[in-house]
């Protein structure tokens, strides 16, 4: 089964390229601009490891709230949990190492506060979750007991997520994109309806008002960035700067409720 979800996952990136490509040699002004712009939004909205730590405790919680409570958690289950913790902070050490040999090292504020949440946070994580030593237990026994603790972690992270990313001004994390002006790309969402696209009719990319917002959703405290269509009017979206179980489930009910619009239009 893994190596055929590898295959496929190949497969899905060769296409990518395919299309990427042929995007470069047919419509090179779209295609740099494009470009552009979400090499931009990677780069400036990076998650910070509060919100990577966030969004993973919100899965947990998510995978535990649909088991029976009362029952004992298997030690597979909790070997899961607890590895991948273990992963997201052994990432963070390896982004950190990595930065630390760049030609330019990143600023030393936002190294300062990687490092200062692996201190914080890893001996504390740790003792509510990691088990002690090589096949030993857990430091929980049933599920009502693991999600509390999952519970009480994601909250804590949520509140200090909040405090952390109050409004701010485009420029303070991106000068090029507050100063990029768009003339080729169109306004995501524009192709959501199953009929014919007409690209003459689409609204167009103008650039980026510069005043950030914040979005609550699936738990999680996102950035909302307002973009200025060709129409002169704003339209929001949010930059979901890490998935979850909880808002791949909010996609899911979106797309089914399209559907069940386009559905009851037709009778």
């Amino acid at each position: 089964a893994a190596t055929e979800a590898a295959r496929a996952a190949m497969v899905v990136r060769q296409h990518a390229q395919e299309i990427m490509k042929h995007l470069r040699d047919t419509h090179l002004p779209f295609f740099l601009e494009t470009e552009r712009f979400v090499v931009e939004i990677t780069r400036s909205f990076k998650p910070t490891p509060e919100q990577q730590m966030q969004h993973l405790f919100s899965a947990h919680v998510e995978a535990v709230s649909g088991q029976q409570l009362a029952q004992a958690v298997p030690a597979e289950f909790a070997q899961r949990v607890e590895s991948s913790l273990a992963d997201l902070f052994a990432t963070l050490e390896q982004q950190l190492d990595h930065e630390s040999k760049a030609p330019r090292p990143p600023p030393t504020k936002e190294v300062a506060a990687q490092i200062a949440f692996i201190t914080e946070y890893r001996p504390l994580i740790a003792a509510d979750f990691f088990r002690g030593g090589e096949g030993g237990a857990a430091p929980y026994t049933t599920y009502k007991d693991l999600f509390l603790r999952l519970r009480k972690w994601q909250c804590a992270l949520r509140r200090q997520v909040g405090r952390s990313s109050s409004p701010r001004h485009l420029e303070t994390l991106s000068r090029a994109l507050a100063e990029t002006r768009g003339q080729q790309m169109e306004v995501p969402g524009q192709y959501l309806a199953i009929r014919e696209p007409a690209p003459d009719q689409h609204i167009r990319v103008d650039r980026v008002l510069p005043e950030l917002g914040l979005a609550e959703r699936g738990l999680a405290v996102h950035r909302r960035i307002t973009i200025r269509g060709s129409d002169g009017g704003p339209h929001a979206f949010v930059v979901e700067t890490a998935g979850s179980a909880v808002g791949a489930s909010d996609e899911r009910a979106v797309q089914l409720g399209q559907l069940l619009n386009r559905c009851m239009e037709r009778e």
